[in-house]
């Protein structure tokens, strides 16, 4: 047995047997480069032609196309058509995902002649040991300054909520800033006039404070904001001129004025969605001047208050709720949200806003704050459906987990692998409101994140480690984090780690774990000695593959299925220690050595692992469909 650290691991850890001579083997492979099997060196790439229009000094673009991973390494150069001949420029790589940002460097673009240019982009790209390599056609208009050209401004703008400008000639990320200057007179509310001077830089990010490609791409089309500090936030009119100005390294330009007038409203709620929320849902509400700004000393702030009744699906009485305070999440002066957090009884029972199912009618109200002034807006009318509880999980594939899948000679097929675990947990879940992601939700304020990783960061040779705080009964908490270091739990680390499945080869360990199994060499060694390949998938060594490929994905996804029990509150009746079942046949949450091989990998002829009766009632009242 492998010593703890604290008593909380010894409960909570799936697994936790020593096999350093597994260690030393992973360690061993870890060290050393991985050398592809011939015909399987190279990285294919695909780029797709680059057609530009104005590129200035240090202006962005993109590289696109197929084959670009995000895990590999690349160099950049464009060669660039000249009259002496084609000169190679290295590209700054900005940013990598599936396509490449690159940017036009200052110095080489200020010594290089404006106008029309020609060119071809270099890709070089490695990973582990891969390389490969693609060109492409490349064009643009190569200038040091642009002139910009103002054609209008929104008629309509509200206090720190972003306004179209439109126009020509605009800069884009990377090449400067464009700035907007009124001059003018601002009429407040009250009919009192003041000169008014300012200039506001513009940007091409949408009121959700969301990055607008089209924007991006576009030079006719920027925002601005109207800082509250020049306008308050009671409403008026401003009356005036309003010009460009360009600023970039390589110059300074200005547009002509132009007449400009433009309406001020006072804060407002236009709408509410989506039209069912759960607990720990965004409840998104969208309008104008929603200020939130903290400015030296003065602070703008918007507050949410609630009016109405929840008639509850049940025969319950109908549950009025006058001037509740809703918390608030500030996304822009268009666009804030909420999240229902109602607290439960030890009967897991709430009456709460979000804890009772049921029809929700009244009125939203915000309530705006900036310096003396104050302004309540219009009550927003909101009829929405309040859900069960929905226990959204993230989970977080690492690059870890990726690489560690050729330990077991499954790299090449990750996706493969990665979707038999997911499946594994919705079987297992199936009959209770889970619903599992695998990117970050952004419907969702509350939820829970679980990493899947490669070996164990604890070095104790754990399968898996619920490190939350505590038995979450009643799951009181929907944002529970399996990953990272906890120092509640002795600063160890949860989430699944898919090398201490090495434990389970007879034939790997000097000393094998009581849950070793010959079934696991039988699969895994002939795919260690010789990794599958994506043709596998077709091939003689088929169903070969496709057992590694379950036996992994049941063996990561029931550990999973385990670990968020653990942080939804499980078990009901504690009999191994406080944090799982007493021992039985196919119980999800027995402890790990009452769990055989079979049960792990899915492979008990009498079926897959099951909740206990008390386990599941609790899992459906908690969460039900």
């Amino acid at each position: 047995m492998c010593v703890f650290k604290s008593l909380k691991l010894i409960l909570r850890c799936v697994f936790s047997l020593s096999f350093m001579s597994t260690l030393a083997l992973v360690a061993c492979t870890q060290n050393e480069p991985y050398q592809p099997r011939e015909g399987e060196g190279t990285l294919t790439i695909y780029l797709n032609p680059i057609r530009l229009d104005y590129l200035l000094p240090g202006g962005q673009f993109k590289v696109s196309g197929q084959g670009l991973i995000s895990e590999a390494t690349y160099q950049v150069s464009l060669d660039l058509n000249q009259s002496t001949g084609i000169t190679r420029i290295p590209l700054e790589l900005v940013e990598v995902q599936d396509s490449l940002i690159v940017r036009w460097p200052v110095d080489q673009a200020l010594n290089t002649a404006v106008g029309p240019a020609l060119g071809s982009i270099l890709v070089e790209a490695s990973l582990r040991g891969f390389t490969g390599s693609a060109r492409t056609e490349w064009s643009a208009d190569l200038q040091h300054v642009l002139n910009p050209e103002l054609l209008q401004l929104s008629p309509l703008v509200s206090p720190q909520t972003l306004s179209l400008v439109q126009g020509n000639g605009f800069l884009k990320e990377g090449e400067g800033t464009s700035i907007l200057n009124l001059s003018g007179q601002f009429f407040d509310a009250n009919g009192q006039s003041q000169v008014l001077e300012l200039s506001e830089p513009l940007t091409a990010h949408s009121n959700s404070n969301e990055q607008n490609s089209n924007l991006m791409s576009d030079r006719s089309q920027r925002r601005w904001l109207p800082h509250p500090r020049y306008f308050g936030i009671l409403g008026g009119r401003f009356e005036g001129t309003a010009t460009i100005t360009n600023n970039s390294v390589g110059g300074l330009r200005i547009s002509e004025p132009i007449l400009v007038s433009f309406e001020l409203s006072e804060p407002f709620i236009s709408f509410v969605s989506p039209s069912s929320v759960s607990r720990g849902q965004r409840l998104i509400i969208e309008g104008g001047g929603l200020v939130d700004l903290l400015d030296g000393n003065e602070v703008g702030i918007t507050m949410l208050t609630f009016n109405g009744i929840l008639t509850p699906e049940s025969e319950q009485d109908p549950i009025e709720y006058q001037d509740l305070r809703l918390p608030l999440r500030h996304e822009s002066g268009s666009r804030i949200s909420s999240a229902f957090e109602p607290e439960f009884n030890s009967s897991c029972e709430s009456l709460d806003l979000g804890g009772v199912p049921g029809a929700l009618d009244g009125y939203l109200s915000a309530t705006v704050f900036w310096r003396d002034q104050e302004v309540t807006t219009t009550p927003h009318p909101v009829s929405i459906t309040i859900a069960p509880s929905k226990q959204v999980v993230y989970l977080s594939f690492l690059p870890a987990f990726t690489d560690s899948l050729r330990l077991f000679g499954l790299r090449n097929l990750s996706a493969r692998v990665i979707d038999e675990i997911i499946a594994v947990v919705r079987r297992d879940y199936a009959g209770v409101n889970l619903e599992l992601r695998t990117t970050p939700p952004n419907d969702f304020e509350l939820y829970s994140i679980v990493e899947i990783g490669g070996p164990d960061p604890n070095a104790q040779s754990l399968f898996g480690l619920d490190n939350t705080t505590g038995l979450d009964f009643c799951n009181q908490r929907l944002d529970d984090n399996l990953a990272g270091r906890n120092a509640e739990s002795g600063n160890s680390y949860g989430g699944v780690f898919v090398e201490s499945f090495l434990s389970l080869s007879p034939s790997l360990n000097d000393d094998p774990s009581t849950l070793a199994d010959p079934l696991f060499d039988e699969v895994f060694l002939p795919l260690m000695n010789s990794p599958a390949q994506q043709s596998d998938l077709e091939g003689p060594r088929v169903e070969q593959v496709l057992k590694g490929i379950r036996m992994l994905g049941h063996l990561v996804g029931n550990t999973l299925t385990h670990e968020i029990g653990h942080s939804l509150g499980l078990p009901v009746v504690p009999g191994c220690g406080s944090y799982h079942n007493a021992a039985g046949p196919r119980q999800i949450m027995d402890c790990g050595r009452d769990r055989p091989f079979i049960e792990r990998a899915g492979l008990d002829p009498a079926g897959p692992p099951q909740w206990t009766a008390e386990n599941f009632e609790y899992l459906q009242k908690i969460l039900p469909l």
